[in-house]
């Protein structure tokens, strides 16, 4: 017997395709995706021109007949300025602490008559006293100063009130201040007439220039010792010596002239004059006022 040819299934064997697995999108981009991100040309940013600051110097006028000198050595001084510089009509050097260390610099200001002299002067030297300095034109001072005059004016005007309402709050001030100083009224009239008295107690102090005081007579001194050192005198009147316990105590003598001339002729002679080896004191006599009852 032969052997059995195997059955085939009646069923058609349909040809295995193999299913494609689902990839996860990598995170990562591809080179493709890359390179045509890379070849986008991106629109091109126009660079802003960055704008430069205005610094204030740049701003602020020159005088044209004063140089700005610094960086100048400690040792020179304004002769010696004055002798680099001979047609400037004022040298003005400062020194000023800069810096964290606290460095001291010294710089100057230098004035000429006019604007030639001046620039004649800004190109004439770079070194002062073997070291090397800057030289610029000074600054004007004048906007500063007009600033200051505009903010002024513009106070004063801000101050002023309208003219229809001005009046009115200056009469309701008036009148209030009336009430308040009623009551101080009386107070502030003999405060008045204290000071009065005591103008006038002054003035009479300064009037009395024809008797002055000698001071610092020694013992046994008599009127016709001081009558010999101001043979002038109309009056003397002595105040002899004293002893006390703890020694003695000087003399002194009011001396009147006939006029102002002849007191200040013997205050001028005072430091020269002595008695018994004794160097006096000689002064004005300033008389007291008699005290004059406040009304």
């Amino acid at each position: 017997s032969s052997p059995k040819a195997p059955l085939k299934s009646a069923l058609k064997k349909t040809p295995s395709v193999p299913t494609p697995t689902k990839q996860k999108p990598s995170s990562t981009p591809t080179k493709a995706a890359s390179i045509a991100k890379q070849e986008t040309p991106k629109p091109k940013e126009t660079p802003k021109k960055q704008e430069t600051p205005k610094t204030p110097a740049a701003d602020k006028p020159l005088n044209k007949t004063q140089l700005f000198i610094n960086s100048i050595k400690e040792s020179v001084s304004v002769s010696d300025m004055k002798s680099l510089y001979p047609k400037a009509k004022l040298v003005k050097m400062q020194k000023r602490k800069v810096g964290p260390n606290n460095k001291l610099i010294q710089f100057a200001f230098v004035t000429f008559e006019n604007e030639a002299d001046c620039a004649d002067a800004l190109k004439a030297h770079t070194q002062i006293g073997g070291a090397p300095v800057n030289v610029s034109y000074a600054f004007a001072p004048g906007d500063k100063q007009q600033n200051k005059a505009n903010n002024e004016s513009n106070k004063k005007q801000e101050q002023k009130p309208a003219n229809g309402n001005s009046k009115q709050e200056k009469n309701g001030k008036q009148e209030k201040n009336d009430k308040k100083q009623s009551p101080l009224s009386e107070k502030t009239n003999k405060k008045e007439k204290a000071k009065a008295v005591k103008d006038f107690h002054i003035l009479e102090k300064q009037l009395s220039t024809n008797s002055i005081y000698v001071g610092q007579l020694p013992e046994h001194v008599v009127e016709d010792d001081v009558k010999a050192l101001f043979p002038k005198a109309l009056k003397i009147e002595l105040f002899a010596a004293k002893a006390k316990n703890k020694g003695v105590r000087p003399g002194f003598a009011f001396v009147t002239f006939s006029d102002d001339n002849s007191a200040a002729a013997a205050i001028k002679l005072g430091p020269s004059l002595t008695i018994k080896n004794t160097q006096l004191k000689v002064a004005y006599q300033t008389k007291r006022a008699t005290p004059v009852a406040a009304e």
